[in-house]
């Protein structure tokens, strides 16, 4: 009976060793994953569980390295994505203000910074159009019009000498009608405003100023015509102002190229005509 006891009790004391040997091995395991699992949850994404596992341990280690490294490269390729975008919208010529339903800026790119005012003790990104948007009418703006599921284009006397069109277009989620944020598209649209404006006037003025020389020039060439008895001096005295009436024609003619030129941003070979050379070859 003593050899039996002798024998279980030797049993039992080599399962106590392994059993500890296995729970301070299992302890360290749990060290290690601890201290990985810190390291990912601070952006350290190049930590891995190191060591010789075995059995379920080692395949469940090797799992979450697997895991970290999935994780590694999506992160990197939404960095990368995300830095293209980012490179896209500064590119632009335009002011580009992207934000959810909720007002909250995603992306802005620098010229809208610029051009909304932008309060410059805050990072934009994450925050609230009411909170970095400085210019109340470009505020304003957005937010009467981010409730529509339709694209919008309002134009705005910013200040005296400044003007923006505003384009608001809602973003879909995929092929339904959700609008999960907006793009703001900001242009400053002064100079084309300015020009336009000159244009709609040079316009409601051009036909009477055209008027006033081709009727004066009319009325002298038929008196010429039909009257053959006339001096000298008569003579050269209309044909005088029928000269200075073609110079103000031609001065009328040029500004409407200049006009045309201007609006074209192109360059044009003008080729200057004296209407009196004209009129003397045809007469």
């Amino acid at each position: 009976m003593n050899g039996l006891y002798i024998f279980i009790i030797l049993i039992l004391s080599i399962a106590t060793i392994i059993l500890v040997k296995y729970s301070i091995s299992l302890r360290s395991y749990l060290k290690e994953f601890m201290k990985v699992s810190k390291d990912i949850s601070n952006k350290q994404f190049d930590s891995r569980v190191k060591g010789q596992m075995s059995g379920e341990i080692g395949v469940f280690a090797n799992n979450f390295n697997s895991m970290i490294d999935t994780i590694n490269i999506t992160i990197k390729d939404i960095t990368d994505k995300n830095m293209q975008l980012k490179s896209i919208m500064q590119s632009v010529s335009h002011g580009i203000l992207a934000i959810d339903t909720k007002g909250k800026i995603l992306l802005i790119n620098d010229l809208a910074k610029i051009m909304v005012d932008g309060n410059q003790k805050l990072i934009p990104e994450g925050k609230n159009i009411r909170q970095f948007i400085q210019n109340q009418i470009v505020l304003d703006s957005i937010i009467y019009n981010m409730s529509g599921e339709n694209s919008t284009v309002i134009q705005k006397n910013i200040s005296k000498d400044t003007i923006y069109k505003i384009k608001i277009d809602p973003v879909h989620f995929e092929d339904t009608d959700a609008v999960i944020g907006f793009i703001i598209n900001i242009e400053n649209v002064t100079e084309y405003v300015k020009l336009e404006n000159m244009r709609k006037e040079f316009v409601a003025n051009v036909s009477h100023e055209l008027k006033t020389p081709i009727t004066s020039i009319k009325g002298f060439v038929e008196t010429l015509k039909m009257t053959d008895n006339l001096d000298d001096d008569t003579k050269n005295r209309f044909l005088t102002i029928i000269e200075n009436e073609a110079t103000r024609l031609t001065r009328l003619i040029d500004d409407i190229l200049l006009l045309s030129t201007i609006e074209n941003k192109t360059k044009k070979k003008v080729e200057k005509v004296d209407l009196f050379e004209v009129f003397e070859e045809v007469h």
